[in-house]
């Protein structure tokens, strides 16, 4: 019934969208949980730039509340996702933007009073590591196990009208992308099964200067600031993690980050993370909506394992050290690799934490023994030629119906 209930809702609201505003722009991000990410950095951009770029309105919701209040005590506008305000402007604005979820009931925004604005999914990861949509392991199986009926569905997915009406609420199916190189633009449209017309080839706002920090932001970075050594441990997300050994459980790793000559940051994906951020020694534990982005820059190693913050590293020319523990069961799960390994795995391996005790032992400042791919041709394949704020903005308005 699904299906049938968006393309209802979703023909019952043409013609209802034609008063839009091309200078009131609406932003969300991550389920409406969290203030971050690609939508977070171009927002802040948006906002502080409006004069000058023509804009009456760059509105952020939420359904946090910690998210509200912190926006509105930096002087942002912003709103809770269900108010009166919030669903006015939904109708009202002429853009929308997110950077991950357009679905009915959690998504970044609400998506139903999406139609006749202009949509622009920034993502939130460069692609070519995890399988995602048309490209999972999953779908693959279960289009070898009914192959007519999948057959069927992409050949309706090629089809505008279709995807604006039936496969996501407010024309969402029908959105943009925003991708960086060409070679990301071939992946992505294997995740999302679309022509190359719906992707917009720009740098990511997240990989820009961060221009206001959050008051919890803040002291964060200033301490990095004066530390050395700093490794970020981000884990990917995992449906499970049974046969995964989070490195800390090493008893002598972890007493060998607390003997002083290393500090630690970690943030956990969708394992039991901590609740707001924590320092217990040379130990940081950040809360589950902390914005990684904004310390990428302060950081000297990041340790992780299919996540896409391993290209984000290479932005930086930051060493990446891979914990893998569990790439066998993670290869064949539902998600799977979309790569080859040998594409994607661009530093040391560990694949016990004793063997990531010793990764970390030999490192010792020597950056370079960690790099064991040409981080220069790989930068330019994944992210090509850097790109302003002002660059992406432009781009996106390409997308503006004339």
């Amino acid at each position: 019934m699904k299906p049938l209930k968006k393309m209802m809702w979703n023909i019952s609201q043409i013609g209802k969208s034609k008063e839009r505003d091309d200078s009131i722009v609406l932003m969300g991000a991550w389920f409406g949980n969290r203030f971050a990410d690609n939508s977070r950095y171009l927002f802040q951009y948006l906002s502080e730039n409006k004069t000058e770029l023509g804009l009456k309105h760059v509105i952020w919701v939420t359904r946090n509340t910690t998210v509200y209040e912190t926006l509105r005590d930096m002087h942002y506008e912003c709103y809770m996702m269900d108010s009166e305000e919030s669903i006015a402007y939904h109708k009202k604005a002429g853009i929308h933007i997110i950077c991950n979820c357009a679905e009915y009931e959690n998504g970044d925004i609400l998506p139903q009073y999406s139609n006749g604005a202009l949509k622009i999914n920034l993502w939130h990861g460069l692609g070519g590591i995890k399988g995602v949509e048309f490209a999972s392991k999953q779908y693959e199986l279960a289009k070898q196990a009914h192959p007519f009926k999948y057959r069927l569905k992409e050949f309706l997915n090629r089809r505008s009208l279709y995807r604006k009406i039936a496969v996501r609420y407010g024309g969402w199916g029908d959105c943009y992308y925003m991708s960086t190189t060409s070679f990301q633009t071939e992946i992505l449209k294997k995740y999302f099964y679309r022509d190359a017309s719906h992707f917009i080839e720009a740098g990511y706002p997240r990989n820009l200067n961060c221009l206001r920090f959050t008051p919890e932001e803040q002291p964060v970075i200033d301490m990095l600031k004066a530390k050395k050594n700093i490794i970020l441990y981000l884990p990917t997300f995992r449906e499970s993690g049974s046969d995964y050994q989070a490195p800390l459980e090493n008893n002598e790793l972890k007493s060998m980050i607390q003997s002083g000559n290393y500090y630690w940051i970690e943030k956990k994906h969708n394992f039991a993370g901590a609740t707001e951020t924590v320092e217990d020694g040379h130990i940081l534990q950040l809360d589950s909506s902390f914005d990684i982005c904004t310390i990428l820059p302060f950081v000297d190693v990041v340790i992780t394992d299919y996540s896409s913050v391993s290209w984000d590293a290479l932005y930086y020319g930051i060493p990446v050290f891979f914990y893998v523990p569990d790439i066998k069961n993670y290869e064949s799960a539902d998600r799977g690799f979309i790569l080859p390994k040998n594409e994607f795995l661009i530093g040391q391996i560990a694949y016990t934490t004793d063997e990531l005790k010793r990764l970390l032992e030999s490192y010792q400042n020597d950056y370079k023994k960690s790099i064991n791919c040409d981080y220069a041709m790989m930068k330019t394949r994944h992210w090509g030629k850097d790109s302003s704020y002002k660059d992406i903005w432009e781009k996106i308005l390409e997308k503006k119906p004339r």
